[in-house]
């Protein structure tokens, strides 16, 4: 019998029969490099949201730019896994309980909905009425449908926003951005919206989320695909759908590069594992990271950071205050501490 993606993913699913799941259990031994990719699919099989088909994906994303193109409040602020899953699955396939898809349709989103808009030139942190907390970055703007929020967490983004997701297993939230959907478990991501260069970015920095195509009405779409990214990788693809790019964004000292933490009753934070390096990126991409992996909030005007980019690596020990102090040297920037972990950066005088 031939081992194929289809046979591979029954296995995964739980639809095989006894022979097939034998056969693609000793395929998965004797290819381990292969069993990560599949298990990652895996991993959506049970969650909301997962199952429906290209087509539920099209009608929320159209449903969602429909409503939000109709007058709508608006909100103004201007401040080695791989050979663990064989044996998992090789020993246990046959005793997990098995779920199918139901392939039920998402329900159409209703006209009215909120705009929270930032048109400053600085980030600030919002916090929707789920928990889940969103950074709008400069001249930013998210769109959600406040009375269809109880049943679908759904968000239109443009610009770029770093989302820390309350986890909510019944409800999956999703991030549209220029034809594409993010959706997330309980995840730390950004997505970002360059208009010049006709691109968009997705940044996982903990968590899941899957990233997939979807179409506007009456327009054609050249290429489908589901892509699940890895703590530190980043997705870029261009508004012509071409096959998306997966890179690190984040390089570090061991394969997992970052680590959830989560204390009662505050934000999940993101830790480095051992040393974490950044190579040629923009450094207003670099601030973006330090926030999420130090929980500090960076302030900076729009224009300080033009043209700038940074190379360097750091230790997992190494303060913030030493990270953003190093970077302040190598590029005549000046560091000031404000209250609340709060950093301000301008150009030296």
């Amino acid at each position: 019998m031939h081992i194929d993606d289809e046979l591979v993913r029954k296995f995964f699913g739980r639809e095989c029969n006894e022979e097939e799941a034998k056969l693609v259990a000793d395929w998965l031994k004797q290819h381990p490099h292969e069993a990560e990719r599949y298990y990652k699919e895996s991993d959506w099989i049970n969650e909301p949201g997962a199952e429906l088909p290209r087509e539920g994906w099209d009608v929320m994303w159209n449903e969602l730019s429909r409503s939000t193109s109709k007058k709508t409040p608006v909100l103004h602020w201007g401040s080695s896994i791989a050979a663990a899953v064989c044996l998992l699955l090789g020993s246990l396939w046959f005793f997990l309980p098995g779920k199918k898809p139901d392939h039920q349709l998402a329900a159409r989103l209703p006209a009215d909905s909120v705009i929270i808009r930032n048109d400053s030139d600085t980030s600030i942190d919002r916090t929707l009425s789920d928990g889940t907390i969103v950074k709008l970055l400069p001249h930013s703007v998210i769109r959600l449908s406040l009375p269809q929020w109880d049943t679908a967490r759904q968000v239109q983004v443009e610009g770029e926003i770093v989302f820390h997701v309350a986890q909510d297993p019944k409800r999956p939230f999703i991030a549209y951005c220029n034809n594409l959907s993010v959706q997330a478990l309980g995840t730390v991501f950004s997505v970002k919206e360059q208009r010049t260069a006709k691109q968009v970015n997705v940044r996982l920095y903990e968590g899941k989320v899957v990233v997939r195509p979807v179409r506007g009405k009456g327009e054609h779409r050249t290429r489908d695909f589901d892509s699940f990214l890895l703590p530190g990788q980043e997705l870029t693809i261009s508004p012509a759908y071409d096959a998306p790019q997966v890179t690190w964004f984040l390089q570090g000292q061991h394969k997992q590069v970052v680590v959830g933490k989560k204390r009662k009753g505050e934000m999940l934070t993101v830790q480095p594992t051992g040393w974490y390096e950044f190579t040629n990126q923009p450094l207003a991409d670099v601030f973006t990271t330090l926030e999420v992996l130090y929980g500090v909030h960076i302030h900076y005007h729009k224009t300080t950071l033009e043209k700038l980019f940074f190379i360097g690596r750091f230790g997992p020990g190494d303060s913030i205050d030493y990270v953003l102090n190093t970077i302040a040297l190598l590029n005549d920037l000046e560091i000031t501490t404000g209250s609340d972990n709060h950093y301000y950066v301008a150009k030296k005088r």
